[in-house]
């Protein structure tokens, strides 16, 4: 791809569905998956190609001297995927280093790269590569939008940055954040050259989350009844059931993978924590039980896959219920086994001398008024590279500056307005705050295409939505 594609990839966020960029940031939340920080949207050609295609190019090439010559020594090494600067770190050298790769920019008039880079430079910056150049020069453009929104980061809505009324002293710690996050990816990329993202969580997104192939997030919490409670992410797609709940409840780690504990806050703990008992869960439920809407006192019917705890019913009775349960034959999952070890069918699980356990607390769930029928489907292969297409002809570099401004005129989205365009289309249980951010932070680093194919691996849910938005060819109200 040309150099059009990286400016419509920094462009693309902004323009569609009302300005994703602004959304962006009038969205953040002080909780996991988000940050202010993310690599630009390069192309990577072909003297800055990924580490995985050299590394087979050059694997080839080893077979082939082989089949020819007998046994040949070839590096295969895994090269960096950015464009490395070997000279001093001076405004001078990293220009000529990298400026003319990454061209004149709309920012130039507002920030000169000049003097920003001399700003960064003297903030403790520091530039290894190419990413890292066209990274922090692209930093420009979110400051462009903060200035013109200062009921923004005069609130502390951006993550990582205090609230201030000084403009001067939020365009350093902005400048901080960036040179900080900047430096976490790096060095995500130097520790796993083959992750695919990462993100900044935890109060004040301190916590550097690294996406990696293997990898697998274990993170503790405790509900509002005090229930401990276990979720995964991170490179969990592939796991079964039965491997997240051995990993839960009997702390039983699948071969192949790293998995790391976290706190509440994202913190990394240095061991892992006792597996979850059932008595854990069970006083979360118990307090649960004692506060839960009464059901109607007619029958309620039992899937064969679970069973009803003694004490729920107890519980029940005790706050005047007079319904009964009905138990729709036998069956139970593992987890229900687990659960009740003197059910009938019982598998074999080890009862009180095992860590014990069970699965979240039932919890309400919000209803939402939209079917699964009237969402809309994504766009096929072919529609969606012809929406790159228009895209391309539409973003070109001399009517780039016109088009930005007339998008940033005053008639800025509200976040009522996204609220009601974004969730029209998606139901919001499907697609939390969280998730949103962590896609635009990959579509942001990687580029539209590169960027839609990670999250096609990394959250294939995200990659239709987005493909669906880059379909939309007119903004919502």
């Amino acid at each position: 791809m040309n150099r059009k594609y990286a400016i419509f990839a920094t462009l693309v966020l902004t323009i569609l569905g009302g300005s994703l960029f602004f959304i962006w940031q009038t969205k953040q939340k002080t909780e996991s998956r988000k940050s202010l920080s993310s690599y630009p949207s390069v192309i990577i050609t072909p003297e800055s190609e990924t580490g995985d295609q050299i590394g087979a190019t050059k694997k080839a090439s080893e077979e082939t001297l082989n089949s020819t010559s007998g046994q040949v020594a070839v590096d295969t090494t895994v090269q960096p995927k950015w464009r490395q600067h070997s000279g001093p770190q001076t405004v001078e050298a990293l220009m000529a280093s990298f400026h003319g790769e990454y061209g004149n920019s709309w920012m130039d008039q507002k920030y000169p790269p000049v003097e920003w880079l001399r700003l960064i430079l003297n903030r403790g910056g520091f530039i290894q590569h190419y990413g890292d150049y066209s990274g922090l020069l692209n930093a420009r453009s979110l400051l462009f939008h903060s200035e013109k929104h200062p009921e923004m980061w005069k609130n502390g809505h951006y993550v990582g940055i205090p609230a201030t009324d000084d403009w001067e002293t939020y365009k350093l710690a902005f400048i901080d954040r960036y040179i900080w996050t900047t430096e976490k990816m790096r060095e995500a990329d130097e520790n796993f050259p083959n992750n695919t993202g990462v993100d900044f969580s935890g109060p004040g997104g301190k916590n550097v989350i690294v996406h990696a192939p293997g990898r697998v997030y274990v993170q503790r919490r405790t509900n509002a009844y005090g229930e401990i409670h276990e979720t995964t992410f991170g490179d969990d797609a592939a796991l079964t059931d039965k491997q997240k709940f051995n990993i839960t409840y009997k702390r039983a780690h699948p071969e192949g993978y790293e998995i790391v504990y976290l706190d509440e806050d994202y913190n990394t703990l240095k061991e892992a924590p006792p597996a979850i008992t059932r008595e854990d869960v069970l006083r979360g439920w118990q307090k649960y039980w004692q506060t839960m809407p009464l059901p109607a006192d007619g029958p309620i019917e039992v899937p064969a896959s679970q069973k009803v705890h003694p004490l729920l019913e107890e519980t029940l009775r005790q706050r005047g219920w007079e319904g009964y349960f009905v138990q729709e034959g036998e069956g139970l999952t593992e987890w229900d086994e687990w659960m009740h070890p003197d059910a009938e069918g019982d598998r074999g699980i080890p009862g009180p001398e095992m860590p014990s356990v069970i699965p979240d607390a039932p919890e309400p769930v919000a209803p939402t008024s939209q079917s699964q029928g009237d969402k809309p489907s994504p766009p096929s292969a072919a529609d969606f590279q012809a929406e790159l297409e228009r895209f391309e002809k539409l973003f070109t570099e001399e009517g780039f500056t016109a088009e930005f401004e007339k998008q940033f005129a005053p008639e800025l989205p509200t976040e009522a307005s996204f609220e009601k365009a974004f969730r029209a289309q998606f139901a919001p249980e499907d697609f939390s705050n969280e998730r949103l951010h962590g896609a635009l932070e990959t579509l942001n680093r990687y580029g539209v295409q590169e960027g839609i194919r990670r999250l096609t691996k990394t959250d294939p849910d995200a990659a239709k939505h987005f493909k669906t938005l880059l379909n939309s060819r007119e903004p919502s109200d």
